[in-house]
């Protein structure tokens, strides 16, 4: 493991897409084969990872999805699980819109909500001695 503020910034960016991948690409790349639960612990995991090693801050990159028919609001739950570990609120948030159309799956008969192309990098700063929570 790395020493406690080994690093200026670090980025977060796990793969967030949930399914089974359909190439060696989405296998290697961008597809989470777990569930909702497992990912939202692999944000938590890393969030408190990150914020010991590193002074100035962290990006998270995240996307809001639908899983097993519910919406999932990352964006949301990380922004708050954030704030109420460590009391830090976003400095910034850019969205990134895909430029493809979203994604569908040949599977799916009806459409229970709106599909989603836009994804978050959420910016987080504190300054070098920032209190840390304990682990």
């Amino acid at each position: 493991p790395f020493q406690d503020g080994s690093f200026e910034v670090g980025i977060l960016d796990p793969p967030f897409l949930q399914g089974g991948a359909r190439s060696a690409h989405e296998s290697a790349y961008s597809v989470f084969g777990g569930t909702a639960e497992r990912l939202m612990l692999l944000y938590t995991d890393g969030i408190r990872e990150l914020h010991r090693v590193c002074r100035t801050g962290i990006i998270i990159k995240c996307q809001d999805s639908v899983s097993s028919g519910r919406f999932k609001p990352y964006r949301s739950f990380i922004e708050g699980w954030v704030a109420k570990t460590y009391g830090d609120w976003p400095r910034d948030v850019a969205v990134i819109v895909s430029p493809s159309p979203p994604m569908e799956w040949p599977g799916w008969k009806t459409q229970a909500h709106l599909r989603k192309k836009q994804s978050y990098l959420i910016a987080y700063r504190w300054g070098f001695n920032h209190a840390r929570a304990p682990l």
